[in-house]
């Protein structure tokens, strides 16, 4: 979730999303755009929409299917509140990460 502020003004949404977030590129940009992937104050939004100051972007990522994994884990403590795992290298902790 974003929120524009005054100096990102009457920019393109395509172009802001490009140079805000560069690791995708243009094109990725566009295709999650026109998706629906990408929402400007609760609506679907267009590449040509015009940012405005406390515009809220949200963009919705997509779903990544995960490999098979061990689930070979040990819980060294473990109370109502927390929980100490010890796991093995490699096992992802978080959806949709690097694998």
């Amino acid at each position: 979730m974003s929120c524009i502020i005054q100096e990102q003004t009457d920019l393109p949404l395509i172009d802001w999303m490009s140079n805000r977030f560069p690791s995708r590129t243009r094109s990725q940009w566009i295709m999650a755009i026109e998706n629906g992937r990408v929402h400007l104050n609760h609506q679907q939004a267009h590449c040509d929409s015009r940012l405005n100051s406390g515009d809220l972007l949200v963009t919705y990522r997509e779903e990544v299917p995960e490999p098979q994994v061990s689930l070979d884990f040990d819980v060294l403590r473990e109370t109502e509140d927390w929980c100490i795992v010890n796991k093995p290298p490699g096992l992802p902790v978080h959806p949709g990460g690097v694998f």
